[in-house]
């Protein structure tokens, strides 16, 4: 957050009043957790957010994501670990600490924040890039925010404005994706 303040108000940056903001699995997570916390705050920063551009969605509780990333057995493990508070074997799990997990669960589930900007922020530009063989993320959580979406804009209720495209890919998708991604970035920095 701090550094997105401090890009829109630097004057000698030549594109300050058009932000663009990445987010990608977790980093997704915090994305929209930072837009949450400035569209409540009502912050005038939001108006020059031009594209959020998210992809490996975690929409779902973290807790249920990182468990349907587990096997029966590493699942057992990895729990005892976490109660434990067992940092050398959760950082061989994933590199992440007790207190960073802790902290990731206890967080509102993504697919929370998004229907809370539908009211928050409806002007905000959000691009979903999915891949299809995503083993991390659920898709189906993705199609549900979708169709969720769709229903609320032809009921005239809130809604996002989100744009959602699917891959044949995994998480960290492919290169069709990223192109998708670095086109619709250059069509903004293109126009006034």
């Amino acid at each position: 957050e701090a550094a997105l303040k401090w890009a829109v108000n630097v004057k000698d940056l030549k594109f300050n009043d058009r932000i663009f903001i990445n987010g990608h699995s977790e980093g997704a997570i915090v994305a929209m957790s930072m837009l949450q916390k400035l569209a409540q705050s009502k912050e005038e920063i939001l108006q020059k957010i031009k594209l959020i551009l998210l992809s490996g969605v975690p929409l779902e509780p973290f807790k249920k994501v990182v468990s349907s990333q587990l096997s029966k057995k590493e699942a057992k493990k990895f729990w005892d670990a976490y109660h434990r508070k067992d940092d050398k074997y959760l950082r061989s799990w994933g590199s992440v600490s007790y207190r960073y997990l802790a902290a990731a669960f206890a967080a509102k589930p993504l697919n929370d924040v998004m229907k809370s900007l539908a009211v928050e922020a409806p002007q905000l530009n959000i691009q979903i890039f999915q891949g299809l063989n995503d083993k991390n993320v659920s898709t189906k959580a993705i199609r549900d925010i979708e169709k969720w979406n769709a229903i609320q804009a032809a009921a005239k209720k809130p809604s996002l404005n989100v744009s959602i495209r699917y891959y044949e890919a995994g998480h960290n998708l492919n290169r069709t994706a990223m192109n998708d991604m670095v086109s619709l970035i250059l069509g903004y920095l293109g126009t006034d």
